[in-house]
């Protein structure tokens, strides 16, 4: 799999009939083998969650219900703002980006993650993030 430095939205295919609709996220969609799947559900309307980026871990967040405002910053500052809705997008997030995702009209989110929880692969410190960024810029 390539590594991919910058996170992206990406089509998820979805599938509508009378019983509802089905999306699905394949492999070779994405740049990582999914170790780990976890979710979001009854999250107050406004509430941030996220605050962290991790040293390893890749991540694809979908929104299925309501809509996430996400805040990505990158190793070299550059800001990334997506709104994320339930209209068969994805957003893969790859290591070293802090992250922050505000959830609005009773969103519910799924994420895929390429690696298993550590908590050794969270960086929950901004100031430790920004020292990261200051060492990337140097090397």
């Amino acid at each position: 799999m390539k590594s991919i430095k910058d996170p992206f939205l990406f089509a998820v295919k979805e599938y509508r009939d009378s019983n509802g609709i089905i999306g699905i996220v394949e492999d070779s969609e994405i740049p990582m083998a999914i170790r780990r799947v976890f979710w979001l559900t009854e999250v107050p309307d406004n509430t941030m969650r996220g605050g962290h980026a991790h040293h390893q871990s890749q991540q694809v967040l979908i929104c299925f219900q309501g809509e996430i405002m996400v805040h990505l910053e990158d190793l070299t500052g550059k800001g990334y703002d997506y709104c994320l809705k339930p209209q068969g997008q994805a957003l893969y997030i790859p290591p070293l980006v802090w992250g922050e995702y505000t959830f609005h009209k009773s969103a519910q989110a799924i994420c895929l993650a390429s690696d298993l929880f550590d908590e050794d692969d969270y960086v929950r410190d901004y100031q430790v993030f920004k020292s990261l960024q200051h060492a990337n810029q140097l090397s």
